[in-house]
């Protein structure tokens, strides 16, 4: 395989496992705010989910450039500066989808902490499965969605990483 496409894959995957990183994290948070009451936790998941556009487009152009950085000893014009960040911008959107549906599936799931005051645990446990299902099959259908979005961003990242700093032309 050729070295431009060996830094792509590595950068693809630093890309999508810090993108599934925060994908968990906001989940880590949510968990532990049902089930244990920690000042300004709430806080804390409101800035994780509007931080989430700011964070998707730095770590995904960011992938792209950090591509093009890897591969910069093999990469000699800017098309294939472009080649090499789509295809981390690739990777690393399909580890954060798979990662995203996953995540979407348990989330009802795991609200541990709303079933432990109520009297109706068999029906909060069916609502959370039927949510489940309704959140993961909806995620599944926005996954590649995701993907491409990713990879844009990659490519502008990658283009704009070589063209500025790598002087690709």
């Amino acid at each position: 395989m050729e070295a431009k496409y060996n830094a792509a894959i590595k950068a693809g995957v630093i890309g999508g496992v810090l993108l599934a990183g925060y994908v968990v994290l906001q989940l880590l948070l949510n968990i532990v705010s049902g089930l244990v009451s920690i000042p300004g936790i709430n806080l804390l998941i409101g800035a994780c989910g509007c931080l989430w556009w700011a964070v998707l487009i730095v770590l995904g152009a960011g992938t792209g450039a950090l591509a093009v950085n890897f591969a910069s000893k093999v990469v000699t014009k800017l098309v294939d500066g472009i080649i090499v960040a789509a295809v981390a911008g690739a990777i690393a959107g399909v580890i954060y989808a798979i990662i995203a549906v996953v995540v979407a599936f348990l989330t009802p799931l795991l609200n541990i902490g709303s079933y432990i005051n109520t009297s109706d645990v068999g029906g909060e446990l069916l609502g959370g499965a039927i949510g489940s299902a309704a959140i993961g099959t909806v995620a599944c259908l926005c996954a590649p969605v995701w993907v491409v979005i990713i990879i844009i961003l990659a490519v502008i990242g990658g283009a704009i990483w070589g063209a500025l700093k790598l002087k690709l032309t």
